[in-house]
């Protein structure tokens, strides 16, 4: 539900990165989305500490530090219960 009607806040940003979170709208979890526009990987900071889950590959991260973002891509990440 947050993907589709959360409100967006920017949590972080640089040239070519920018992460910000999904949340509001009576959804139970916020969700963070880390971007990389750049033509190689790069490091994306933004994502609080704790056991996180990437929607997409579903592996397993940890916040609080950068997360490597491939280039050209993006990671959506929600809290593990």
């Amino acid at each position: 539900m947050a993907l589709r009607r959360g409100r967006r806040t920017t949590v972080a940003g640089g040239t070519d990165t920018f992460a910000y979170k999904l949340g509001g709208c009576g959804a139970s979890e916020e969700v963070y989305v880390l971007v990389n526009r750049s033509d190689t990987d790069s490091t994306v900071s933004g994502l609080p500490a704790g056991s996180w889950t990437e929607l997409i590959s579903e592996t397993s991260a940890s916040g609080g530090g950068g997360i490597t973002v491939p280039a050209r891509d993006l990671k959506i990440f929600v809290a593990q219960p």
